[in-house]
């Protein structure tokens, strides 16, 4: 399975924001923040809520066939055509630097290797303005998956199972992600275990941080 094969199928196509994206927009406001980019957009499901309330939002994806999804569901809802959409990878993200006051990437950068995961943390360090924030969640160790596949690498399995068989997830707990972040220069603001609202219900074993940008 690959995103494109994943993304031609409705059911995969889910369109609820996340729960964290609903909370951060009282944040962002109260911090001033105006440009978003969504990480990772998908079908467009994250990019609803800060449209609606005021904010200038990119988008970037893998996946061209969610991008057009995405730019048909904004239009459809929001009546929009103004966010910018680019086609890429997190490793090598279309942006110039220090383009966005946030950044939210809601379960997309551990899909890949660890070398993958440093990559993307690193170019949305790029990407955002000193004192920018990240709101981010990745899979955690405590998942109900972890373990289950081909191990690949030290905590990084390919499963032949689920809608995203065939595609490398890398695990962290709250000590390994945090070194990730300060490394690339992030200060954590709050982390915290949670649940996220995927396809099929409420996955739990997920980390969810949101980071500032220090340097």
């Amino acid at each position: 399975m690959n995103w494109n094969e994943l993304f031609k199928y409705e059911e995969n196509r889910w369109l609820a924001p996340a729960q964290l994206v609903l909370d951060s927009i009282e944040l962002f406001k109260n911090a001033g923040v105006q440009n978003i980019l969504d990480l990772g957009c998908g079908c467009g499901r994250n990019i609803i809520p800060y449209l609606k309330n005021g904010f200038t939002v990119s988008a970037s994806d893998i996946s061209e066939v969610a991008i057009n999804a995405a730019k048909s569901y904004v239009l459809e809802v929001c009546n929009s055509d103004e966010v910018l959409f680019e086609r890429c990878c997190m490793t090598q993200l279309l942006f110039k630097d220090s383009s966005f006051e946030a950044v939210v990437s809601i379960s997309v950068i551990n899909h890949g290797f660890k070398e993958d995961v440093l990559k993307a943390i690193s170019e949305i360090n790029r990407v955002l303005k000193v004192g920018g924030f990240l709101l981010l969640t990745v899979i955690s160790k405590e998942h109900i998956t972890f373990g289950s596949g081909q191990l690949v690498e030290k905590d990084t399995f390919i499963t032949d199972k689920g809608i995203d068989a065939g595609i490398p997830h890398h695990f962290m707990d709250e000590l390994t992600l945090e070194n990730y972040m300060t490394q690339a220069g992030f200060h954590i603001e709050a982390m915290k275990k949670c649940g996220i609202k995927e396809i099929g219900g409420i996955n739990n074993g997920h980390l969810c941080v949101l980071a500032k940008k220090m340097n």
